[in-house]
């Protein structure tokens, strides 16, 4: 799952080059883009995750452990 949220994260960030210890919108992200990536991980990947869970844990590692 890791894999698939980082391919994510950084194609609707526009960023092939993250810090993958800094958070989404350390990298770049916006509440729009959060909306996204929430969006593109239920529809393609059946991974099902509230806006407050991810705004409390807005790494990849943390996302992923939400999500398990």
């Amino acid at each position: 799952m890791r894999n698939t949220v980082e391919c994510l994260w950084k194609e609707i960030l526009n960023n092939e080059e993250i810090d993958e210890n800094a958070s989404f919108f350390e990298n770049g992200g916006d509440s729009l883009k959060a909306m996204k990536m929430l969006q593109r991980l239920d529809e393609e990947n059946n991974i099902k995750m509230d806006m407050m869970s991810f705004f409390q844990n807005p790494t990849i590692d943390n996302i992923c452990q939400s999500c398990e």
